[in-house]
């Protein structure tokens, strides 16, 4: 049974769903926690499911399968015209489905490309530069909690929504 997250404020979603980019934190075997940008692939408003691909040589996947717990940081880059000033880090426990690496990842990159409209044409010379790069694992990450700084003010205390595990 899947379960359903409370109602996030819609700055929340809206810090998801219009970011460009996203920085994904896992940790590393000896325990040192990295931050890499991603776009994010999908994201499922019931249950609060982020879905990022990753190139299946990453040392993400590895660090993923070691260590579940991560961190994902929505915050304007300053790169995309019309990115929500907010702030987001949700933090949460990650799987690794790499189970079709030649396609599995393929039914999420309508979320990727629309984040990254060049990513269409880019990928097969992606592939070229960076051999595997389209093979590639699918990661879910289930929310536990989202910390929050609406129009990005940190001076403030983060607004905190616990997911319902």
């Amino acid at each position: 049974m899947t379960q359903r997250i409370q109602q996030l404020p819609d700055w929340m979603y809206h810090a998801i769903e219009e970011s460009m980019t996203c920085q994904f934190t896992s940790v590393t075997e000896s325990g040192i926690p990295v931050a890499l940008p991603v776009i994010l692939n999908h994201f499922d408003p019931d249950t609060g499911t982020l879905v990022v691909s990753s190139p299946i040589m990453m040392k993400r996947v590895g660090n993923v399968r070691r260590h579940p717990e991560v961190a994902i940081l929505f915050s304007p880059t300053g790169t995309g015209k019309g990115e929500p000033p907010h702030v987001l880090l949700v933090q949460g426990r990650a799987e690794v489905d790499d189970t079709d690496p030649e396609n599995g990842w393929r039914r999420y990159f309508a979320g990727w490309a629309r984040r990254h409209p060049p990513s269409r044409e880019n990928l097969p010379r992606m592939d070229q530069m960076v051999p595997g790069y389209t093979q590639r694992a699918i990661i879910r990450v289930r929310p536990t909690r989202f910390l929050g700084w609406p129009e990005g003010d940190m001076q403030r205390a983060p607004e905190i929504m616990e997911a319902n595990q």
